[in-house]
């Protein structure tokens, strides 16, 4: 097999004042036997991430001139993308080539799948499987709720599920996307990213489309990656789960309907106003305040 041959990977990343990581992102599979080219776009940072991207000898870098958010870059990327597979990575996780190399194996295995991802470990050691069940009303809000959390399943998999006798691979709804191995092929064909999500949720949205094509998706949980998270929003609580809400919005009222969105909305709304009484009864006043503009709908935490 030529080189050519064997290098089936181009590796999109989506840049958003990203400088301080994005170095380790992209050095963590410039080395790799599969990858072909590094594809950066970079939405609007303020900061030097186009400029080290280039220093880093990224194959290319693309400086969109506006922050369309996440689905929007890797859609512009992907129109630079030739190779069999891409890979979205996000500027602030990183994986090693034999591990990478694990998820392509496992993804030309399986003709009927058409995603895989690791499981995700965290800068302070933590462990995050990177997959869930798909959304509904109820497991979504009850991540708000402790008591209606205990009460019903929620969205995360249990242990058991992930790790059982699964020959280091299972079958789940979706994959978290900040390192996402894509069939480019069955990409393309549904459109690439549904730009409608600015930040989140895009991610389970292309993992629902693959499903109603008849693919799926893969945890391989022989494989592992490195993400730190929430950088992009700077680690702001508030900030985070409004972009979640608004994504969450808009995915269950394409998936399920405009009741369902609403019914979401009204449940979230109502569990931000629980979490800010309890905040305040605390004396926790900036959190309170914060927790009480989400309740009214407040987007972006500000």
């Amino acid at each position: 097999m030529s080189d050519m041959q064997s290098r089936s990977i181009d590796v999109l990343i989506v840049t958003y004042n990203s400088a301080a990581t994005i170095a380790q992102a992209i050095t963590s599979v410039r080395d790799s036997p599969d990858v072909n080219r590094i594809i950066v776009v970079d939405n609007a940072s303020s900061d030097d991430s186009a400029y080290v991207c280039r220093n880093l000898t990224a194959d290319v870098v693309i400086e969109s001139g506006t922050n369309r958010g996440f689905a929007a870059g890797v859609n512009l990327a992907l129109g630079e993308a030739d190779s069999p597979y891409v890979l979205l990575l996000n500027p602030d996780a990183t994986i090693e080539p034999d591990m990478l190399h694990g998820l392509l194996t496992r993804l030309r295995e399986d003709e009927t799948a058409a995603l895989a991802a690791p499981v995700l470990h965290g800068s302070d050691g933590s462990i995050c499987y990177g997959a869930r069940r798909f959304s509904t009303v109820t497991n979504r809000v009850s991540l708000q709720i402790p008591l209606l959390r205990k009460l019903t399943r929620g969205p995360e998999y249990r242990e058991a599920d992930l790790f059982g006798d699964a020959g280091g691979q299972v079958r789940v709804d979706y994959l978290w996307g900040a390192v996402l191995l894509v069939d480019r092929a069955f990409l393309v064909e549904a459109g690439g990213l549904d730009e409608r999500y600015f930040m989140y949720s895009e991610d389970e949205d292309i993992a629902r489309t693959a499903v109603s094509r008849g693919r799926s998706s893969l945890l391989v949980t022989s494989a592992v990656a490195g993400h730190v998270g929430a950088v992009s929003s700077a680690g702001r609580r508030d900030i985070i789960l409004a972009r979640q809400m608004e994504a969450n919005r808009i995915l269950l009222g394409k998936w399920h309907g405009d009741w369902s969105a609403r019914a979401y909305l009204a449940g979230m709304r109502l569990a931000f106003f629980l979490q800010a009484i309890v905040a305040a009864a605390r004396g926790r006043r900036e959190d309170a305040h914060s927790l009480m503009r989400l309740s009214r709908g407040a987007r972006e935490g500000g």
